[in-house]
């Protein structure tokens, strides 16, 4: 939110951002744990054909519940981050999880 000076006063600008709308979830980097384990621990898992509006919160609770799989299976040094890209066919953005899962100790 911020103020704007005007001819004869100010105006208040409001910025809204809305939920991206998401058609698809992948993983990349995840090879001691399959996609469907992982779909299994997260909030944001789509059935095929459905799309969802995709909440800050939800994001970063998946990022925290892979990286908890992966713990649990001792990859204790696993990173994960997550972005926005297109879809192919241009229905809504696909989340993808990017995992570095480092070595088991």
């Amino acid at each position: 939110m911020r103020r704007e000076s005007v001819a004869g006063g100010q105006i208040l600008v409001v910025e809204v951002v809305e939920n991206p709308l998401i058609s698809s979830v992948r993983f990349r980097g995840n090879h001691a744990i399959s996609d469907g384990r992982l779909e299994d621990k997260i909030r944001t898992a789509l059935k095929e054909g459905e799309t969802r509006y995709l909440t800050a919160s939800d994001r970063e609770l998946d990022e925290k519940d892979i990286s908890a799989a992966y713990r649990e299976k001792a990859f204790l040094f696993v990173r994960v981050q997550s972005h926005l890209e297109p879809s192919r066919d241009g229905n809504g953005l696909v989340l993808v999880f990017e995992i570095e899962e480092g070595s088991p100790v």
